[in-house]
């Protein structure tokens, strides 16, 4: 079974989830997103034998892409196991320092849902 995720704001002295059981992936769109005028977009260029992907917003309104992370990853004949290890790397950071992409919280379903039931 596929872990899912819980993000959650802080909302003055209350939290608000802001979603509930959804992938690594989806979370990782949302917290880009979040509260920006824009589509999370990922994009990528070749250099020196690397595949350089940034992961941002396309704003609606100028098309201007506005990134967010870059990650590195070797070149490979098979294009998206190359994209599928950047969003890897991309999920990756956003467990382990979810400020890179937004100043909410974002935890395994299993994790928070045990803290709200010590929470009552």
């Amino acid at each position: 079974m596929r872990t899912t995720y819980t993000m959650s704001l802080c909302d003055g002295e209350h939290e608000r989830i802001v979603a509930e059981k959804i992938t690594i992936e989806r979370a990782l769109v949302l917290a880009v997103q979040h509260g920006h005028a824009g589509n999370t977009t990922i994009l990528h260029r070749e250099w020196n034998g690397f595949r350089i992907f940034e992961i941002g917003r396309l704003h609606r309104d100028t098309m201007a892409f506005e990134a967010v992370f870059e990650t590195l990853v070797k070149h490979t004949d098979h294009p998206m196991a190359d994209a599928d290890e950047a969003i890897g790397n991309f999920a990756e950071v956003l467990l382990n320092d979810t400020r890179v992409f937004w100043s909410g919280r974002i935890e395994a379903e299993d994790f928070a849902l045990r803290r709200a039931k010590e929470a009552t």
